[in-house]
């Protein structure tokens, strides 16, 4: 397999918050101990519970929030060791598109100068005529009506807002877009529509994804391989046909079995198996294995030694005790 565009490696990022009934400061450790390659061409997932570390890694991976430990290596060089000039130039080649479309647009300035401003930024060499037609090049392909172009933000819907955050972040034709819960503030129709746009830029413009969602069939439809999250620690890794037929990890399980059939005499007894209670706190996470409190198959040593990350084959990686027999 060739070089992987992104490549993260024993990624840790913490916060210093207010804990306790007197405030004191401690470290809430958002993400620990994260490993996983991003080829060219590829989407890869990244499931989990809210609070598992989602949106934490992903604004991590373009330099949003500063990490306390691990590497992030971008074209065989650690991004932590540029310097700001080329820090400034590898924004061309990553970007991010936000959960919230119409909070992520400046609600003073036009469409074409939002999708525009990147170029302004960055490719200072092109003359004004030449960034207004890249701009309704842009517009056209992704599908937006051209007299939304001189529009404000707070005049389109939630759809036509997200079809502008891609296309400023399209405009620089970047090699890896992080899309963070790109498509949860969007009706269903819709989100089907933003998601064959997303396998359209993936397929016919080589960008490859990392693409953030609550929502499995979603990643299903769009993914390549998935990465499970859960309390900042990965859970199992693997091509995403192959975990949807047969997850290893019991948390993985539980997530396929949350999601919801719509036939009566089947669901109420898909919801009574589901895992109870909610993840323990990220500030005092659980000894050994982090999903043990809430696991059906825990055993001692799942309580007190962490489980190693294991590669078991066919690209498939899971971090459990007792995945070989349950």
């Amino acid at each position: 397999m060739s070089e992987p565009l992104l490549l993260v490696q024993d990624l840790e990022v913490r916060y210093r918050v207010r804990h306790g009934a007197w405030g004191r400061r401690a470290w809430l450790r958002a993400v620990a101990g994260i490993d996983f390659a991003v080829h060219a061409r590829e989407a890869l997932g990244v499931v989990g519970e809210s609070g598992c570390g989602k949106s934490t890694l992903a604004r991590a991976i373009v330099n949003l929030v500063p990490r306390a430990a691990g590497h992030i290596v971008w074209g065989g060089r650690d991004i932590a060791g540029l310097a700001r000039a080329e820090r400034h130039r590898l924004r061309r080649d990553l970007q991010i598109i936000f959960q919230n479309p119409l909070a992520s647009l400046d609600p003073r300035m036009q469409i074409e100068d939002i999708i525009a401003e990147p170029l302004r930024v960055h490719r200072g060499d092109l003359e004004p005529l030449e960034r207004q037609r890249a701009v309704l090049d842009l517009v056209s392909a992704l599908g937006l009506a051209l007299e939304l172009a001189r529009r404000y933000p707070h005049e389109l819907s939630g759809g036509q807002c997200q079809r502008v955050a891609i296309a400023r972040a399209m405009i620089l034709h970047p090699k890896l877009l992080v899309c963070d819960e790109a498509v949860s503030a969007l009706d269903a129709t819709t989100q089907a529509q933003i998601i064959e746009l997303l396998g359209t830029v993936k397929d016919e413009h080589g960008v490859a994804l990392l693409f953030i969602s609550h929502n499995l069939q979603v990643v299903r439809e769009l993914c390549d391989r998935v990465l499970v999250l859960y309390l900042g620690r990965m859970m199992e890794l693997a091509p995403a046909q192959l975990l949807y037929a047969h997850p290893l990890h019991p948390y993985t399980r539980a997530l396929f079995e949350a999601i919801p059939i719509p036939d009566p005499d089947i669901q109420p007894a898909r919801l009574a198996h589901t895992v109870p209670g909610e993840p323990p706190s990220a500030l005092t996470p659980p000894p050994g294995c982090v999903f043990h409190t809430r696991c059906p198959h825990v055993v001692a040593l799942c309580r007190r030694e962490i489980p190693a990350w294991e590669e078991v084959g066919d690209g498939r990686h899971v971090a459990c005790h007792r995945w070989r027999e349950i």
